[in-house]
This record gives structure tokens, sequence and C-alpha cells, in this order.
């Protein structure tokens, strides 16, 4: 599975608890293809290929190993990790209104968006491991 197909997927979804069902996720195993999203206003989860959470309040940079299993790192290792940055209400979607959570990311990713209450609450990003 391409990674635009899977992010056209999940796109337009709801913030909740459990955003993704359990076929979406095993989908996401299969095809090594990791869910980035925000959650709360601390959060960055990772879904899929990666099951993982990290610490970001409003914003900050996050560690990736991006391998099958992998997740965040919280020490020196580096090989094979890549960072990101994560943006608290920095930036606007296409109407102009504020995106709680957004990201800068490196490589080869795409991004599919996230509401709460029908505003734009995050504009997450798949990437393959």
């Amino acid at each position: 599975m391409e990674l635009k197909e899977f992010a056209n997927l999940i796109d337009g979804r709801q913030y909740d608890y459990r955003m993704f069902t359990k076929e979406e996720l095993q989908l996401a195993k299969d095809n090594r293809i990791v869910i980035v999203t925000g959650a709360s206003d601390d959060l960055v989860e990772l879904e899929g290929a990666i099951t993982d959470e990290g610490d970001c309040w409003e914003g900050g940079k996050i560690y990736v190993k991006a391998i099958p299993n992998g997740g965040i790192v919280h020490n020196c290792e580096r090989s094979d990790v890549f960072g990101f940055t994560a943006k608290w209400c920095e930036e606007k979607d296409k109407n102009g209104k504020i995106i709680s959570w957004t990201y800068d990311v490196p490589i080869e990713h795409e991004t599919f968006v996230i509401y709460e209450d029908d505003e734009p609450y995050c504009r997450g990003f798949v990437f393959r491991v």
C-alpha cells in the first residue's frame, strides 16, 4: 500500500481515544507504516508499525528509531534515527483556522487531518519503516 493511499484512508477523522480501527492498525503494521498524531497538549503518538508516545509539551523535537517495532528515542542511540519537530498552534489550514498539532518532517511522508468538533486539530503524517 502506498503512503498516500493510507493517508487518504484515515484523513478526516474526529479526534478520539480510538481514532483508528484494529483493521487499519493491522494494515499499517503489515505495510510498515507509522501513523503520527498529537494528543492533548503534550503528547505525540505513534501507531501502526511502531507503537509509542512521547512528551512534547506545546511542541518540540522528537527522535524516532525508524525500524519496525522501534520507537521514540530518549538516549544517545542514533542508528536508524530521524527527528521531526512537533509544532503547537503555529500553523493554519487553508481557511485560516489554527491547527493545534502540525509537524516538520524531513523524510518521505504523507499528511492527513484529524478534526475535533469539526475544527482542524492535527495535521498528522504517515511514514514507512
